[in-house]
């Protein structure tokens, strides 16, 4: 009497990293230890783009000057392309301000043991007696880019 079934199985590879060619082969083993292994699958594990927001942004007012500065750190690496400043005026939704490459904003080259560097805006075209809110998005060269920071208020 043969019984026949159906096996349902999947497997996840939590170890493959971003951009990896990966080799996988299922190997069925029966109860006389008979092994018989089915044909090579090859993936590349997919890169989502999605990368680490910017955190604690900070906000300066400087009334004399008529402006705001912004003040962040982010990751020591070469592969950011831009930062993109996001700014609502009061109750208003926030949009894409201004964009601008590390150079552009203050690029500290992060000496010694530091693993951040950090980065400036500042905005100058800012009234009196108004709330801004402002967040930050990381852009990256090849298209990953980060989630909004969390926005900072400021009252000018």
């Amino acid at each position: 009497d043969l019984t026949a079934f159906t096996a349902i199985a999947s497997f996840q590879d939590s170890t493959a990293e971003a951009g990896t060619d990966m080799e996988y082969q299922v190997v069925e083993v029966d109860n006389g230890e008979m092994k018989t292994g089915s044909k090579i699958v090859q993936s590349r594990v997919i890169d989502n783009f999605i990368r680490e927001p910017i955190k604690d942004l900070k906000a300066m007012v400087d009334r004399r000057a008529k402006n705001v500065t912004l003040n962040w750190e982010y990751k020591k690496e070469d592969k950011v392309r831009s930062f993109i400043i996001y700014r609502s005026r009061g109750e208003g939704k926030m949009a894409s301000y201004q964009g601008l490459s590390p150079e552009e904003s203050g690029y500290d080259q992060g000496r010694g043991k530091r693993k951040k560097r950090r980065f400036s805006f500042v905005d100058k075209g800012v009234r009196m007696n108004q709330q801004y809110q402002y967040s930050v998005k990381v852009i990256y060269h090849d298209g990953g880019q980060s989630k909004l920071s969390e926005p900072v208020t400021v009252d000018y």
